[in-house]
């Protein structure tokens, strides 16, 4: 029985993708073999990733609010979803993780559909 759980932190930003979908496939490929790695050196411990899209967060506090609002605007219109995150979404990824026992080696994508698109 598993009695512990590992979940790392991702971050892609839209204009990694744009710039480099190559790149992109590359580094999404070598983020999985190294979960997966992670997941079988380190069993029984889980291990799983969560990847943000870009999120309403603290982070974006330094950009004058004009062109926060802006950049928020502009990243919604491009996403299938129609906006961007909001910290809740990235919680429940992690509760997801952390309640299904089951799942290990695995990379949760938040990011309302941005490598879709």
């Amino acid at each position: 029985m598993t009695h512990y759980n590992l979940i790392i932190i991702r971050r892609e930003g839209e204009s990694e993708i744009k710039q480099a979908v190559p790149k992109l496939a590359w580094i999404s490929c070598s983020r999985l073999m190294e979960t997966g790695w992670q997941a079988v050196e380190l069993s029984p411990l889980r291990v799983n990733a969560v990847c943000f899209g870009i999120m309403r967060t603290e982070l974006w506090d330094g950009v004058p609010e004009e062109h926060r609002n802006a950049m928020y605007e502009n990243a919604a219109r491009s996403l299938p979803v129609g906006r961007i995150g909001e910290p809740e979404d990235g919680a429940e990824a992690f509760l997801y993780l952390m309640r299904e026992k089951y799942s290990t080696g695995q990379i949760v994508v938040v990011d309302g559909g941005s490598t879709l698109v």
